[in-house]
């Protein structure tokens, strides 16, 4: 909900407070998958990461993430799994 601005959604931090649509969430779902298409090795260099975190459930959500950088094996830490990452050193 960070992508929205947690005072639009929260009464307590806003008057103004509304829930999100339907159209909003499939707006901002559109967007994200446009990012991932367009990432390339240049924005890697300049983003780069020591973790990643994902969600156990979503099983290996990680196809795009290891174009770019490589993953140690994970530890679990209840619901989630932590990696380790490096960039990877091949030319982009």
């Amino acid at each position: 909900m960070a992508l929205f601005g947690w005072d639009r959604f929260n009464a307590t931090l806003s008057a103004d407070a509304r829930p999100l649509t339907v159209a909003e969430i499939e707006d901002e779902v559109e967007r994200f998958e446009r990012f991932i298409e367009a990432f390339s090795g240049a924005e890697a260099v300049e983003h780069v990461f020591a973790y990643v975190v994902v969600r156990i459930a979503d099983g290996d959500p990680l196809t795009n993430v290891q174009k770019w950088y490589e993953l140690d094996e994970g530890e679990d830490h209840g619901h989630y799994r932590l990696y380790s990452s490096r960039l990877r050193t091949t030319e982009f």
